[in-house]
C-alpha cells in the first residue's frame, strides 16, 4: 500500500474490494448479528495507513477514531448503535514496548464480534453487577504483526 496525490493505492485489488465491503456493511450494522474486523498492517511507517483510515473515518456509519483509549472509555463509547472503532497506531498500544499494561484493552478489541457477548463489571454505587455491551465494528492500523 502506498500513497501517491493523496490517494490510497492497495498492493492487491482484493484489500481494496475487502476496505469498501467493511465501509459499506458498516452501514448496515443494525441488521448484523456479528461484526467483521478490519486489520491494516503495514510493513513500514509512512505507508498509507493513516491516509487509509481518513478514507474510512469519512465514509463509515457512526466512526469513533483515537490513537489510544482507556478501556473504560472504550466500554462506554459502545452503545446500542454501536461506532466503528477505528484504532491507529494499534502497534503502540499493543506492540512489545507496551509489555502487558493493555490486556484489557486487547480483551475488548478481540471480543465484541458478535451480539449478546457483554462484559460485566462490579458497580459500587449500585451494589450490582452490571453488562456492558462489547459488540462493535472495530479497524486496526498498524506497523508489523503487533495487532491481534
Amino acid at each position: 500500500m502506498d500513497t501517491r496525490a493523496g490517494a490510497v493505492r492497495h498492493g492487491r485489488a482484493r484489500r481494496g474490494v475487502a476496505v469498501t465491503l467493511w465501509i459499506a456493511a458498516s452501514h448496515a450494522q443494525p441488521a448484523w448479528a456479528c461484526a467483521p474486523r478490519l486489520v491494516i498492517r503495514a510493513p513500514e511507517k509512512r505507508c498509507g495507513k493513516s491516509r487509509l483510515l481518513d478514507v474510512v473515518e469519512a465514509t463509515c456509519h457512526n466512526p469513533l477514531i483515537t490513537v489510544n483509549a482507556s478501556p473504560a472509555a472504550v466500554y462506554r463509547s459502545i452503545t446500542g448503535d454501536p461506532p466503528a472503532l477505528l484504532v491507529d497506531e494499534a502497534d503502540t498500544i499493543f506492540g512489545p514496548k507496551a509489555g502487558d499494561s493493555n490486556e484489557e484493552l486487547r480483551g475488548l478489541l478481540n471480543a465484541g464480534h458478535q451480539r449478546g457477548r457483554p462484559a460485566l463489571r462490579y458497580d459500587a454505587a449500585l451494589s450490582a453487577v452490571v453488562t456492558i455491551p462489547t459488540f462493535a465494528r472495530k479497524r486496526r492500523c498498524g506497523v508489523g504483526g503487533a495487532l491481534s
